[in-house]
Formats: C-alpha cells, structure tokens, sequence
C-alpha cells in the first residue's frame, strides 16, 4: 500500500525584514506521512519554486534574509517519501515581513558607500557626521559578518576575509537606518 503524504501550507507573520529572521517557520510543523507528523530522516524536501529574500535550509527552517522591503513572499516545497520517490506533496510557506517600526529611514544619498563592487576596503561616507553610528554587514543566507561602528564621516571597512558575493550593509545612526547592497569581487 502508498503511504499518505500530505504537506500542508505554512505562514509566519509580523518579520523583521531589515534585521531578517532565522527559523520563522518550519515547513514540517504541519505535515503527515500515513497520518502521523513527518519524520525528515524519512522524507526528501526540496524547494520547487524559490524566492531570492527567503531561503529553506534542509532541517525545514525558514529564514528571511536581511534586507528584505515589506511584502508577502511565498516559497514553495515538496517533501517526498524516501521509501517511494515518487510519493510526493507540495506546499506554500507564507511570510509576511513587516514595514519597519521605530527608527525611521534616514536619506539614503546622505550615506554613499564604494567602491561597488569591492575587493578588499569598503568606504562608508556619511553627508553628516551622526553619532553612534554603526554598520552590520550580512551574507546573502543572512549571517552577521562585520560589526563595527563608524566614529567619522568617513570610515573603512575591511572587507579582504569575505568571500566572493553580494552582502547586505545595514547602517544605523541616531538620525535612522538605511541599508545598500554591496558586491564583494576577488579582483
């Protein structure tokens, strides 16, 4: 007899998207093989339609990356029977990310940071000089990389260590936050 595999949707609400957030939902959370929960050891998950500010990770785990504007994003999965690849189930998880609360966006052309793309130092320059102003750097599965405050109009980012890719620059004054996108080359 085929066993019963049913995947059912999933939604997390009310996401930081400037901060992201790791593990808002776990898609297995609902999900049933023959009627009981859904062990993963037993069952193949794969992402069938992904979305670039949402990512799966194999335990179930959804994160949202750092970065994201408000909206509704939807990512769509299938679990699948180890014992019988092609039993299979597919389902949405839906997060809703938040506009952002609290400190307000400051004038994006009043922060500029280059060179873009970068290979080793990135410049962070600021119109005004803001006190405790500060810089998060994020890789693009939403890992915290740099920390580091920004004391003057101009400040240096050591950026030689990250590998290639994009990252997400989220910098905060007393005046607000923006946040940039800055690509990282090896060249």
């Amino acid at each position: 007899a085929i066993s019963v595999i049913n995947a059912e949707n999933d939604s997390a609400t009310n996401i930081n998207g400037t901060t992201g957030a790791t593990n808002v939902v776990n898609v297995y959370t609902n999900d049933t093989l023959n009627g009981t929960a859904v062990v993963p050891s037993e069952v193949i998950l794969t992402t069938t339609v992904s979305n670039p500010n949402l990512v799966l990770n194999p335990n179930g785990n959804v994160d949202v990356i750092p970065g994201t504007p408000a909206g509704t994003y939807t990512l769509t999965y299938s679990i699948c029977e180890i014992a019988n690849s092609t039993n299979c189930s597919t389902a949405t998880a839906i997060v809703v990310v938040a506009p952002p609360m609290g400190v307000a966006d400051f004038n994006a052309a009043s922060v500029s940071i280059f060179p873009n793309p970068a290979v080793t130092t990135v410049t962070i320059k600021m119109m005004n000089n803001y006190s405790n102003a500060s810089v998060t750097v994020f890789d693009m599965n939403g890992r915290q990389v740099i920390r580091q405050n920004l004391h003057n109009e101009e400040s240096s980012i050591n950026v030689d260590q990250l590998e290639a890719g994009v990252y997400i620059f989220n910098i905060v004054t007393d005046q607000g936050k923006t946040t940039k996108r800055v690509i990282k080359t090896n060249k």
